[in-house]
């Protein structure tokens, strides 16, 4: 999550991307094979739920 000029922003992906997490179990099964997942963007690209959700659903 990023704060430009004032407002804050969520980096998600598009419904139909490949890497989309779209419902709970797939996060549960993502965390599970990884490990852990952070929820907001931060240094490494793509490695967030942020970065792995739709946007417009948080």
């Amino acid at each position: 999550m990023g704060n430009e000029a004032g407002e804050w922003i969520i980096h998600g992906v598009k419904w139909n991307d490949p890497k989309c997490i779209q419902d709970v179990d797939e996060a549960v099964e993502y965390i599970n094979r990884v490990g852990f997942l952070p929820l907001f963007k931060n240094e490494i690209p793509g490695f967030s739920l942020e970065e792995r959700t739709v946007a417009e659903y948080w």
